[in-house]
């Protein structure tokens, strides 16, 4: 009996809050389904050719795709007819998409087909962005509870629990991005161990197999954990742990490889006809992954904007960790952005899919938002910030609502006119009837507008949120002098 009662006391012991975050995984999931049962969001656009090269690796052993689009496989079974190649493979046969996510893919591929990958995905990230957001928030604000309400709310936003289940490389880079800049500003590298140390290469060193144009953050990353690894003994600096920097030239080296064989191109597969260099054309797409109506990370989780007031706060107690991230922002968003139609903002594909290998960038001032606020005690910031997390909640509950009535509503619509989609995310949030009209005030007229190179430079409301933006920073400024900066500054970093 006694030992009964204390196996009682021991699990009363146990944090149940873990549990909390099922609810991320639970929620992609089941949107998964619900979409694979009612038959709505099937693979398309480059899905289909990235799931052939996983095809090509299962049953051929092998990465080239031109008898694989020839042949009826599960993937164009699932499409629903025959795959039309184009020119996506080279004429060695080689498919011009990164292999990474086809290596990734493979086993599950080969256990369940495409439903698999599906499945696969939605865990991976239903796991990993809950996991690795509540590390950054608590690292950064020290409030459990906090740091649990805002991964929480992160992780079952959009764009994630829409994008958990698409065969695309985006959201896999971000995650690895966002936890590789975790661990090289956060996380004490001096306290690292090795073991630690190569299994944050070999992810930062996965980055240029999903797409070779993640080369200048896989860059980046190499070279910050180079500098952290360098110290200054007599005047010589020198590396420590040399050899362990063998792992992202190796990966290099055999990107390269690939790409020769393949493509006779030692770089990448594409040409310099799908890039524009025309400023306007690309402050339009750089400004509106962030800002836009539909393809914004702000305007799809709204919870983001809270991270202009911690931004100054980020700068005054980490220089270098915000250096790092605002160079990763630059570097993933400045080459999507150049793209032309019919890629602009990720081609036939869900809105956005261009922000999400940054959007978890976000979560670092957001962060410090979050610890500005609670350190500041002359007024309530965090009932502030009760608020808006009561507003984005409302919000996501509405999108969520339309991903799962609405088929096709999430697509890209600068590609080709597709039945119920939109320009505007907000406004079915305002028209919950499908077919209503005779609405008061036309929303999207009010919201940041980023598709129309001719109008996007004189629409009113594009001012006035980088206008709201400069105005967080100022107010983060402005707390910052004001708080008691010893609860601001008595962290790790």
């Amino acid at each position: 009996m006694a030992k009964i009662l204390t196996s009682m006391k021991n699990i009363l012991k146990i944090d149940f809050s873990i549990l909390i975050f099922l609810m991320p995984v639970t929620l992609y999931l089941f949107l998964l389904f619900f979409w694979h049962i009612n038959d709505f969001y099937n693979i398309t656009g480059d899905e289909p050719h990235y799931l052939i090269t996983v095809d090509s690796i299962v049953n051929d052993f092998d990465l080239k795709v031109q008898n694989n689009y020839q042949q009826e496989t599960l993937v164009s079974r699932s499409f629903g007819g025959s795959l039309a190649p184009h020119a996506y493979y080279s004429p060695s046969g080689y498919s011009i998409h990164g292999i990474g996510i086809a290596i990734l893919l493979a086993f599950p591929y080969y256990i369940a087909g495409v439903i698999g990958t599906k499945i696969f995905l939605a865990v991976l990230f239903g796991i990993s962005i809950p996991f690795i957001s509540y590390k950054i928030v608590s690292e950064v604000s020290k409030s459990k509870r906090w740091s649990t309400v805002i991964s929480l709310a992160f992780s079952c936003s959009l764009p994630f629990y829409a994008a958990s289940n698409q065969i695309f490389p985006d959201l896999i880079t971000g995650v690895i991005i966002t936890y590789a800049t975790y661990c090289l500003i956060l996380c004490e590298p001096k306290r690292k161990s090795v073991k630690s140390w190569i299994i944050l290469l070999l992810l930062i060193s996965f980055l240029p197999w999903l797409r070779m144009s993640f080369i200048l953050p896989f860059s980046i990353l190499t070279f910050y954990s180079v500098v952290l690894n360098t110290r200054r003994v007599d005047g010589i600096y020198e590396i420590s742990n040399k050899l362990l920097f063998l792992i992202p030239v190796l990966s290099v080296v055999l990107i390269a490889f690939y790409n020769k064989v393949a493509f006779q191109n030692f770089l990448n597969p594409y040409g310099k006809q799908v890039f524009t260099f025309t400023i306007n054309e690309i402050g339009l797409a750089f400004l509106g992954l962030v800002y836009d109506q539909k393809q914004g990370s702000l305007l799809q989780n709204p919870l983001l904007i809270i991270g202009f007031f911690g931004l100054f706060l980020f700068y005054k107690n980490n220089k270098n960790g915000l250096l790092l991230v605002l160079s990763l922002y630059v570097s993933i968003n400045l080459p999507n952005s150049m793209l032309t139609l019919p890629s602009l903002y990720g081609g036939l594909s869900f809105v956005g899919r261009f922000a999400w290998s940054s959007i978890g960038l976000w979560l670092f001032p957001l962060a410090y938002a979050v610890r500005l606020a609670l350190s500041f005690q002359s007024i309530k910031l965090n009932r502030i910030l009760i608020f808006l997390m009561t507003i984005n909640m409302l919000t996501q509950v509405s999108f969520y609502r339309v991903a799962l009535t609405y088929n096709h509503f999430l697509y890209n619509t600068n590609i080709q006119n597709i039945e119920n989609t939109t320009n505007n995310l907000y406004k079915e949030v305002f028209l919950p009837v499908k077919g209503l009209t005779g609405n008061i005030f036309e929303i999207e007229k009010l919201l940041p507008y980023y598709h129309d190179l001719e109008t996007y430079a004189s629409h009113p409301p594009n001012y006035l949120f980088l206008m709201l933006s400069m105005s967080l920073i100022y107010i983060g400024k402005i707390c910052y002098s004001k708080t008691d900066l010893k609860n601001i500054k008595n962290s790790k970093f």
